[in-house]
């Protein structure tokens, strides 16, 4: 049987959050698996993302973030070894560690071609790969 985390390492690494008070980015310290251009986290989504389940507590999900730009580029709920292979197949589209917010957007028919095959699992907005990425979990 293939390891699905074969390649991940375990470590620490920045990210960009939404900002509770004035809108923007705050730069955060996440702990998750790190492989080449990115990293994956488990996280609450965000309150304007999912919708309230009775208790109120928002569900988790797998968030992909592209650590050149510190993006969180999009969320999975979906089980880990799902989320892997699926951010293995994003990996695989071109040289992540080369793209920047400002040249992103030539990745975003692609993106948005492979979240619409996988549409039951990402959780995120149409407009991914468009700057800056939305950070949605």
């Amino acid at each position: 049987m293939v390891d699905p985390w074969e390649g991940w390492t375990a470590g620490a690494f920045d990210a960009l959050g939404v900002a509770e008070v004035g809108g923007g980015w705050t730069p955060y310290r996440a702990a998750g698996w790190i492989k080449g251009a990115f990293a994956l986290d488990f996280r609450p989504m965000l309150p304007h993302v999912w919708d309230a389940t009775p208790n109120g507590t928002p569900p988790f999900v797998w968030v992909l973030t592209h650590l050149p730009t510190q993006y969180g580029m999009c969320a999975m709920a979906a089980p880990a070894e799902t989320a892997v292979v699926l951010a293995d197949k994003i990996a695989a589209m071109t040289d992540w560690s080369a793209v920047t917010v400002e040249s992103a957007p030539f990745l975003n028919g692609r993106m948005q071609a492979f979240m619409a095959q996988h549409r039951r699992i990402f959780v995120c907005n149409g407009n991914q790969t468009i700057p800056p990425w939305g950070d949605v979990a």
